[in-house]
């Protein structure tokens, strides 16, 4: 009965953080008459920004060669978040600057919801309905240590999992609009802010989750609403939205 039940709510979230992504391509697509081509060159440029990946895997080793330290500790969660902030935010950069070509911020919200959705697509909504699909049609199969640890998770917290991927792509639209910025106004500042803000979003967020998984959704929520207040203040004073 928990496995169904836990299932089912993996599935739930797990569909939603799929959906949703593309349904906001869609609606942004629609409203702002930009074409699906700059979603998927967001999209596109997170992706390439994984590349982060082995160099994180290959400093954390490093970093783990030596004794276990508050150090070493903050090592571990700096270094990655300092990758996500410099190789995301030049990979929007160089997607902006090369590919897109065109500095319009209907393109920058575009490319944000592309770069975005497809963190919360790949990333989280397709191993969370992965895992759904397993707890409903054969839990068997997961190894008992693993059965046992997804057991005894909260029911909520797959949909604790949506909401932040939902106030995630808020931000990411709000990076994408601050790196856009720093070409319209040919002014680095931008790009050098938007890359501290990111590392320092994902540093903090990593650091805090220990103490409790709704101190780091408040924090989520107050980076991206204050990111989304300040890309609205900079559609309304170009009169794009009212």
């Amino acid at each position: 009965m928990v496995s169904t039940s836990l299932g089912t709510v993996f599935v739930f979230s797990g569909l939603l953080e799929i959906i949703i992504p593309l349904a906001l391509g869609f609606y942004v697509t629609r409203r702002f008459g930009t074409r699906w081509k700059t979603w998927f060159v967001g999209a596109l440029m997170f992706i390439v920004s994984m590349i982060r990946v082995p160099l994180n895997t290959y400093t954390s080793q490093l970093v783990l060669t030596v004794p276990i330290s508050p150090l070493t500790y903050s090592l571990l969660i700096i270094i990655p978040s300092l990758t996500a902030g410099i190789f995301e935010e030049t990979a929007r950069y160089v997607g902006f600057k090369y590919l897109i070509k065109d500095y319009s911020y209907e393109k920058g919200l575009t490319y944000g919801a592309g770069h975005g959705g497809i963190e919360s697509i790949l990333l989280v909504g397709v191993n969370v309905l992965s895992v759904g699909v397993v707890l409903l049609m054969s839990p068997e199969v997961l190894p008992p240590t693993q059965l046992d640890a997804l057991l005894v998770t909260p029911v909520y917290l797959p949909l604790v999992g949506l909401y932040e991927r939902i106030m995630v792509m808020i931000a990411q639209i709000g990076f994408s609009i601050m790196v856009l910025e720093s070409i319209r106004k040919k002014d680095v500042k931008y790009l050098v802010v938007a890359i501290g803000l990111h590392a320092l979003l994902n540093y903090l967020a990593v650091s805090i989750v220990g103490y409790g998984v709704l101190y780091s959704e408040l924090l989520i929520t107050g980076f991206a609403l204050g990111l989304g207040y300040w890309t609205y203040n900079r559609l309304r004073d170009e009169e794009i939205i009212g």
